[in-house]
């Protein structure tokens, strides 16, 4: 979209998908999450019927998320008309969005991955396929890529509930005897948490596209365009932080053999990571002009000194795990909260001042004062155990 999409329009992207990833995050802590949880536990006998009211509450949610974002869209018309009109649109696309994230997770309560994979595969080549298809018929927009997403989000859902169908284990399951208040009931307990979590870490990571926007969509854009080049290793950070918790948790009974762990897959995450920035560093020139077609190549200078925030993402990917690891929930938490509130308070004054140059700093900040509390806390609780 980068390549094709004028830099204000690819800018309005940015801040509806910032937005989603909100509206998302929501959707996932009382719908997805706890899905995950009681799916595998509480409700793992009456599978049929607990997925059928789980698609109803989805479908709930999703029609007060569509009618408070259309009214915030209508009301933004009147004075930034083209985020107002992409928020209209993406009202409309989110609860079609939302049933990929539903799909992606229900073939692991069924012990069945590989669907999963599936339809995260299929979801990848409908869009790629759309995009460009649409390029070449001259109709890509903000507003048909949402569209698209919408559609393919549909199409990949649609298998999973063959999939339902057909398995065996909830084959011949169905019992009446869980309530839709009862359901209701477990998840909104157990979301309620979840959610806080998660706005907290959706302005980490999304508010200073907000935030950019108010001064220039195309900052939105450039922020957004230097993101997807750092993206390939940060989902490497993410899927090794998921994998690092069961390895961290069967150690975590000993206190000298989980430090051991800790530091051999910090010393490992560390040394990809850098070999990752000097490629960045390198290479970064050639990569805005193979990705965006030169579009961009004004902000190249940005682009090694914003690779610096994974640096202290790569021990977040460590440290976060490792506190989980000992229960200690509580602690990561208080970690992102104390994070995102300094990047509300110094992330307007900055960006005043710097521009994306202020967003980039706050974002290395942000991530840096993350990842000195979470190994404030990690030896602290280190320390008490020994």
């Amino acid at each position: 979209l980068a390549r094709w999409l004028p830099p204000e329009e690819y800018g309005a992207f940015a801040v509806a998908m910032s937005i989603f990833y909100l509206l998302a995050g929501l959707h996932t802590a009382v719908i997805t999450e706890p899905m995950m949880v009681f799916g595998a536990g509480k409700y793992r006998e009456q599978l049929r019927n607990y997925f059928k009211k789980i698609l109803w509450g989805h479908w709930f949610i999703s029609i007060i998320i569509t009618i408070l974002f259309s009214l915030i869209a209508l009301i933004l018309i009147n004075t930034e008309r083209q985020i107002g009109w992409t928020f209209l649109i993406l009202s409309v696309a989110s609860p079609f969005m939302f049933l990929l994230l539903i799909a992606r997770r229900i073939p692991y309560i069924l012990v069945n991955p590989q669907w999963s994979v599936a339809v995260s595969s299929s979801n990848f080549f409908i869009i790629i396929f759309g995009i460009l298809l649409f390029s070449k018929l001259r109709i890509l927009s903000v507003e048909s890529t949402f569209l698209l997403f919408a559609i393919s989000g549909t199409i990949a859902f649609l298998p999973v509930i063959l999939f339902i169908n057909m398995h065996k284990k909830i084959e011949k399951v169905y019992d009446i005897s869980a309530s839709y208040q009862l359901i209701y009931k477990d998840h909104l307990k157990y979301g309620k948490w979840a959610v806080v979590r998660s706005v907290v870490v959706w302005i980490t990571g999304n508010l200073n596209y907000l935030i950019l926007s108010a001064f220039s969509l195309e900052y939105s854009a450039v922020l957004r365009m230097l993101q997807n080049l750092l993206m390939p290793m940060q989902q490497v950070l993410l899927a090794l932080s998921h994998l690092f918790l069961p390895v961290f948790a069967k150690a975590s009974s000993d206190s000298y053999y989980l430090e051991k762990k800790v530091k051999s897959s910090l010393t490992s995450l560390l040394l990809v990571t850098i070999l990752y920035i000097t490629a960045i560093t390198i290479f970064g020139n050639n990569l805005l002009n193979i990705f965006y077609s030169g579009k961009y190549n004004n902000y190249a200078d940005l682009l090694p000194f914003f690779s610096l925030i994974l640096l202290p993402a790569a021990g977040n990917a460590v440290f976060a795990p490792a506190l989980q690891s000992q229960r200690k929930t509580k602690h990561v938490f208080i970690s992102y909260l104390i994070s995102s509130v300094s990047l509300i308070v110094a992330g307007l004054p900055l960006i005043t001042f710097f521009n994306i140059k202020g967003a980039i700093i706050m974002n290395i900040i942000s991530a840096s004062i993350t990842l000195i509390l979470l190994v404030f806390f990690y030896t602290k609780e280190n320390r008490n155990t020994k």
